[in-house]
């Protein structure tokens, strides 16, 4: 039986709350987060990278072929999360096919992949962090 929103959002905030203790594991729950998104809001995937003292890091995704995706923006220097790390401004609904300009390396590898648009949020924290929630339809 599917959850609702509203049961899946409740579920999620038990969840979230039984994991955050003294020594609970990011990547985990980021990862249970970007699944979360994926199965609350209309999107294929879901992604969260760190940036620390200007070194990027997956710390969360929805899939594998999700973390591959984020691992190659951070390789390439190219995409959505660089340049919402970047300019701290967010990308909403971004098509890909028009992004080549841009992006001409990671459009074209996202559209391979099966991906047809990007939003990509910037999250600020403590100290010199930051963290860029990407999504995928």
């Amino acid at each position: 039986m599917r959850m609702t929103r509203e049961s899946l959002l409740i579920a999620t905030l038990v969840e979230l709350a039984d994991n955050l203790v003294d020594e609970f594991d990011v990547i985990e729950v980021l990862t249970m987060l970007c699944n979360r998104c994926v199965e609350t809001i209309d999107i294929d995937a879901a992604g969260s990278c760190w940036h620390h003292r200007r070194r990027a890091a997956v710390r969360g995704s929805s899939s594998e072929t999700m973390r591959e995706l984020e691992l190659y923006q951070i390789q390439t220097d190219e995409g959505p999360c660089i340049d919402c790390f970047n300019s701290g401004e967010s990308i909403i609904d971004r098509t890909l096919n028009d992004a080549v300009e841009q992006w001409p390396r990671f459009s074209v590898r996202a559209v391979e992949l099966g991906f047809n648009s990007v939003y990509c949020l910037p999250c600020g924290f403590a100290g010199a962090s930051s963290a860029h929630s990407t999504s995928f339809g």
